[in-house]
């Protein structure tokens, strides 16, 4: 399945980005491998070697989140009140908690681009999260370099945690590099270079601006964070 099947079902029109990003396999988790894969199939012995030298988006920054295939999105039993006379809810990721989805809110009537929200399955209500695909990314990529849990970091990288995982970052950002506007490019350039700060319970890095501010300052709107009604 492509995106155009996306739109097919859910008769909406994806970001030129998600395309731009699907066309040339950045949107690929399973390293090429078709749908369904076969069974006793190990991915982390046949695929995640490759992706961890060339990663595919959020790969390493997305955190608790996994990138949906187009044939999870269209396959996915989204609850009905997902789709109404006012909005429709596409999935494009989900989290550690199956329940957990990372959605477009395509707002009908409306010609701009899909906000993103953080919707459960089981509430109808969404937390907006970007004004955009492009400004979600970017939000992302920020926020994996701070408030980075240190006990989970130290287990998975061990005595070096903090630059083994500014290592992997900077494979993420290497490989959008093309994709987002270049103020974002050095924005997060500049964060993932700057030094390693750490806290009882987490690891940050600190460039020239702090996380927080670049999220406020370069893609902050009006109603970000907040919850909105879907049902």
């Amino acid at each position: 399945m492509t995106p155009t099947d996306i739109e097919s079902h859910y008769h909406i029109t994806l970001p030129p980005l998600y395309h731009r990003l699907h066309e040339t396999g950045m949107l690929d988790w399973l390293g090429g491998h078709s749908e369904p894969l076969p069974e006793g199939f190990d991915w982390a012995k046949e695929v995640y070697p490759a992706l961890h030298e060339n990663p595919p988006l959020l790969f390493h920054t997305g955190g608790d989140l996994f990138l949906m295939s187009p044939m999870q999105i269209v396959e996915c039993g989204c609850p009905d009140y997902w789709q109404s006379d006012t909005h429709t809810l596409v999935p494009f990721a989900k989290g550690i908690d199956e329940a957990l989805h990372y959605v477009l809110i395509y707002e009908t009537g409306s010609e701009a681009e899909p906000r993103v929200g953080l919707v459960f399955e089981d509430e109808e209500e969404a937390q907006l999260l970007a004004k955009n695909f492009e400004d979600f990314i970017f939000r992302t990529m920020v926020e994996a370099a701070d408030e980075i849990d240190r006990e989970n970091l130290d287990r998975e990288y061990g005595a070096g945690a903090p630059e083994s995982y500014r290592t992997d970052i900077l494979r993420d950002l290497e490989t959008i590099r093309p994709y987002l506007k270049a103020e974002y490019i050095e924005a997060l350039d500049d964060l993932y270079h700057g030094t390693v700060g750490e806290t009882l319970v987490s690891y940050y890095f600190q460039g020239s601006r702090t996380a927080e501010a670049l999220i406020d300052e370069m893609i902050g709107f009006e109603g970000m964070d907040e919850e909105v009604e879907i049902g």
